[in-house]
């Protein structure tokens, strides 16, 4: 008996498995985005907390954009200004690139 690749049961056949494999390797990228996704976020943290510490001499909380945008990741600083007793806040961005973190100026919370 000859099977003809293009007979209905041979292309259910086929899909069947096809769908099989890309449900089993969708639930691998889900999974695993979740953990990517975090790691980023500590990425952000790090590199941002390096970078404001030439701003700031005491770092008293972060808040980081979970997501960032399709090039940077996003920070928030806040600390004592560096020399001063002031709290103050510096903007972070990341370069996810190169993944280099620049702070801006201080501003006033």
């Amino acid at each position: 008996m000859q099977h003809n690749p293009g007979s209905p049961r041979i292309r259910m056949a086929v899909l069947a498995c096809s769908t099989t494999v890309l449900l089993a390797g969708a639930q691998q990228v889900l999974a695993s985005s979740g953990d990517a996704w975090e790691e980023f976020q500590q990425d952000v943290e790090r590199a941002c907390l390096a970078a404001a510490s030439g701003v700031l001499s005491e770092i008293t909380g972060i808040q980081v954009d979970p997501y960032g945008s399709e090039t940077y990741g996003f920070a928030v600083v806040l600390g004592i200004e560096t020399g001063t007793t002031s709290q103050r806040i510096v903007a972070c961005a990341y370069d996810k690139a190169s993944q280099v973190a620049e702070v801006s100026g201080t501003f006033e919370p």
